[in-house]
């Protein structure tokens, strides 16, 4: 059997105020969650987007460095000259190690002769 319970004016007043107070907090919560959505949404879209502009951004990069690829090493002039130059780089850079061997040579001949030292010949000038 169920035992029917009473309770009294005033603790039912206290129930209803507890009630009252969970429902306005339930509220509130709701509000909150539904706002906090509402943001999370729209930054995300404003990640994704951000994606796409990076993506969009890369493949224009990617072009453009093909383009520039394209114009610097498949132009036929433009290799020429690039191979002229390398030449004369070459050329340019084996004399100059060439003077540097020259000038280590010297040097060293010059150190030679400085160690040298010559004999007093007892004359005083």
């Amino acid at each position: 059997m169920v035992k029917k319970v009473t309770i009294s004016d005033r603790e039912y007043r206290l129930l209803k105020r507890t009630n009252s107070i969970i429902q306005k907090n339930v509220n509130f919560l709701e509000t909150e969650n539904k706002k906090n959505r509402f943001y999370y949404d729209v930054l995300w879209e404003c990640y994704c987007d951000s994606l796409k502009r990076v993506d969009n951004l890369k493949d224009s990069l990617n072009n453009i460095h093909q383009q520039l690829y394209d114009e610097t090493y498949c132009s036929g002039s433009l290799r020429h000259e690039l191979d002229e130059l390398n030449k004369k780089y070459t050329k340019l850079m084996g004399e100059y190690e060439a003077t540097l061997c020259k000038l280590a040579d010297a040097q060293d001949s010059v150190k030679k002769e400085e160690e040298k030292v010559k004999p007093w010949s007892g004359r005083i000038l």
